[in-house]
């Protein structure tokens, strides 16, 4: 019989704080008690995920035991690789506090209320069903999707529903591929700067290049898909003082929320992904204290962070065993060996792009998490990939990860939109895969572009 995982929090807590109690202070025993509860949180949570993610752990345990045999690690240096991806499960565990922010701070109502149009014109209402489920993801991350596609279903009832769930499947899921690309909160952004070491503003200007193409795309196809078409949906009045202080607010804090990661990251020796963890709850906190509803936001917040922590199974099966494949591949023969048979491979760059992006596309058409994929791609790259193409290669990476949210039938994005208008993996991926191709393809010509300046 399975236990209650209403108590997973406790452990996920005490494996945290004595990892972020082992990092300032280097006392050791802070270390063994965060690597005990490492592997006592893959244990209990094994149970309680999904079979192909148990399938995926136990597959980096084993080829991780292999670099070990086969190489001069020990089995202590296993051990020692357990603290590996902590950092990412921290990063994980804080969203909720954010999140709140927009939850209590009414910022979200005040967006969602933009989901219509008085002509009722169709492109009107995908652009604007585009706009806020991208504007919400940065900060609410699927939250977001969810919440546009349950407000499209509200609007349309029971009226064209073919319409309906043609826009839900492409604008909701295209939204967050796009926008998310060029954010630090995306996870996929956060392990491929900790991976390569590049700086997220170097990054940035290149990711938000190809999510400004994507969107002026998105506006020519919409109109192009939905023509002139016109729905009879109800329309409300907008409160447009409201919207806009929502959308200032939003701003004032995304700004500030990045100019503090950056300079923590910058000016301390806090990796990217440590920094946006720490900064996190105290950053949300004083957000809420200026706002003025910390004691709401403290009692609402710490029942959404525990709701949050004890469902994060899944994810702690598959990135705390991956950090530990990751670190044993990393002090094993194997990198040196890709680099002593392929050496800098500067004449097959737009090659090794090509194959970045079939690499994450098949592995997340088969159930890989796209940031797994992402992880052994650059674990497998990087010895082979120069420094001047490394920035390149990023963008590309980040791009087709992104992409594979809007079509892998395995994808969070995927499994929201079917539990909402009940339709199959392979209606989404038929409907998405040319958006996913043509975002790589752009990633890839970006990327290309780039090795010539």
């Amino acid at each position: 019989m399975k236990q209650s995982n209403n108590q997973f929090y406790i452990f996920y807590s005490v494996m945290l704080i004595s990892f972020v109690s082992f990092y300032f202070t280097d006392i050791e025993i802070f270390g063994h008690i965060a690597s005990i509860f490492v592997l006592i949180s893959i244990f209990i949570s094994w149970f309680h995920a999904s079979k192909t993610f148990k399938i995926i752990s136990i597959i980096f345990f084993a080829v991780a035991f292999i670099f070990v045999l086969t190489s001069e690690q020990s089995f202590f240096d296993l051990y020692t690789y357990t603290l590996s991806n902590v950092p990412l499960i921290l990063f994980f565990s804080m969203m909720p506090w954010i999140s709140m922010i927009f939850q209590i701070g009414g910022m979200k109502d005040s967006l969602t209320q933009t989901i219509q149009d008085k002509n009722n014109y169709l492109p009107n209402i995908y652009m604007k069903s585009f706009m806020n489920a991208g504007f919400l993801s940065i900060f609410l991350n699927i939250s977001g999707v969810f919440i546009v596609q349950q407000i499209l279903i509200n609007l349309f009832s029971n009226k064209n529903i073919n319409t309906r769930n043609d826009m839900i499947m492409a604008a909701t899921a295209r939204a967050f591929a796009i926008v998310m690309m060029a954010t630090p909160l995306e996870l996929i952004v956060v392990v491929s700067i900790d991976y390569s070491g590049i700086g997220y503003l170097t990054l940035l200007p290149w990711l938000f290049i190809i999510s400004f193409i994507m969107f002026l795309i998105e506006i020519i196809s919409s109109r192009k898909t939905f023509g002139d078409v016109k729905v009879d949906l109800p329309y409300t009045e907008i409160d447009n003082k409201k919207l806009f202080k929502s959308l200032a607010q939003m701003l004032v804090i995304l700004i500030i929320f990045i100019t503090t990661v950056v300079l923590l990251n910058n000016y301390t020796e806090l990796s990217f992904i440590l920094s946006i963890g720490l900064t996190l709850l105290p950053f949300s906190f004083i957000v809420s204290l200026v706002l003025r509803f910390p004691r709401r936001f403290l009692r609402e917040g710490f029942t959404s962070w525990q709701h949050h922590n004890n469902n994060l199974q899944n994810f702690v099966v598959l990135f705390l065993p991956l950090g530990i494949f990751s670190s044993s591949f990393s002090n094993s023969t194997v990198p040196a060996w890709i680099s002593s048979k392929f050496g800098e491979v500067e004449i097959y760059t737009i090659f090794i792009f090509l194959i970045a992006a079939a690499f994450i596309t098949v592995t997340a058409l088969i159930g890989i998490h796209a940031v797994a994929g992402v992880a052994i791609l650059l674990d497998i790259l990087m010895p082979v990939v120069d420094e001047a193409a490394l920035l390149s290669l990023m963008v590309v990476i980040i791009a087709s990860g992104l992409a594979t949210t809007a079509y892998s039938p395995y994808s969070t994005i995927t499994n929201v939109t079917i539990q909402n208008i009940k339709v199959s993996p392979s209606t989404i991926l038929r409907r998405n895969k040319w958006f996913a191709l043509r975002m790589m393809t752009i990633a890839i010509i970006v990327a290309s572009l780039m090795m010539l300046i």
